[in-house]
């Protein structure tokens, strides 16, 4: 059986203030995995808090680690991505997804313990939890996830 692959295909278009245009494409290499790629689509209504990815909670994921995510949203929504869960020296990382616009994570890979400072200084851990809100009063979104299954 042939590996699950997800590759993005991504093209930057720049307009400087003359009205030249010039392209980048940029080139991904495909993400494989033996398993699955999985998709998913998660209602996030107004002024909510949703878990999308947790090993230890159904989130309509059945994987306890990944290798890659990518999520994009139709409404501006805030991703929080959290490291050594439950601890004391528990790190969050806060992120604004924009509309339409992907976000990637090419890896589980993240850090706590930190020192002041310094995001680089630190005890090497993977993400634990990840979850998204919706800080809107009236506008319902949509959030779209595909994730490599690492387990």
């Amino acid at each position: 059986m042939p590996d699950a692959t997800m590759q993005i295909e991504t093209q930057v278009v720049l307009t400087d203030t003359k009205g030249v245009r010039t392209k980048y494409p940029i080139s991904t290499p495909s993400i494989s995995s033996q398993k699955e790629v999985l998709r998913m689509e998660v209602d996030v209504p107004v002024s909510t808090t949703v878990i999308v990815w947790d090993p230890t909670t159904w989130t309509g994921f059945p994987i306890t680690a990944f290798q890659a995510i990518l999520f994009w949203s139709d409404y501006a929504l805030l991703l929080e991505e959290v490291c050594n869960e439950g601890d004391a020296n528990v790190a969050t990382n806060l992120i604004e997804l924009m509309p339409n616009t992907p976000y990637i994570l090419g890896s589980n890979k993240s850090t706590y313990n930190r020192g002041s400072g310094d995001a680089f200084a630190g005890t090497n851990d993977v993400i634990d939890r990840i979850r998204v809100k919706n800080e809107s009063t009236t506008q319902a979104a949509k959030l779209f996830a595909m994730i490599v299954d690492d387990s």
